[in-house]
């Protein structure tokens, strides 16, 4: 990662309070949302049950609503840590956190050109490693990618 980088991981994962308030506020009309139609798709699936017929695709369609609202529950729940008193001293870990990801994010696009450019056969010979959130010095942009050919096994 470049010193760029880890500023922007910073910024990214160490909201001030008027942004994660806002965020909580669109994560809580988000809950909203999903209730709203989580009770319309049980009701259909119910409805059409009690009619004799299948109320398989709205129970489908009720339990993927339920899932994502479990998603969006545990990122409100999340966001509001970052208001809470002594959240600041996990700043450093946050940073880390959102560093790694972004090193893993740009790992898995490079993955996915280098199998556009050779191919599926390819896949096998490519290893990904964990990503280092450490700063390379001299970087004002994005790390290296260390690529090493291993010979194909057949």
């Amino acid at each position: 990662l470049g010193a760029g980088d880890e500023e922007r991981a910073r910024v990214l994962a160490n909201p001030g309070p008027a942004d994660v308030s806002a965020l909580a506020g669109r994560l809580r009309a988000r809950l909203g949302d999903l209730d709203r139609r989580i009770d319309a798709a049980l009701a259909a699936a119910h409805a059409r049950i009690a009619l004799g017929a299948d109320g398989g695709t709205a129970l489908h369609e009720s339990r993927t609503l339920l899932a994502e609202r479990a998603q969006v529950d545990a990122a409100l729940s999340t966001t509001l840590d970052l208001l809470r008193p002594g959240a600041e001293r996990r700043a450093d870990q946050r940073t880390r956190v959102a560093a790694r990801a972004l090193g893993e994010a740009r790992m898995a696009a490079v993955r996915a050109r280098l199998l556009e450019l050779g191919g599926e056969d390819l896949a096998e010979r490519i290893e990904l490693r964990r990503a280092r959130p450490s700063v390379a010095e001299g970087l004002t942009g994005g790390g290296a990618v260390r690529l090493v050919a291993r010979a194909r096994t057949e």
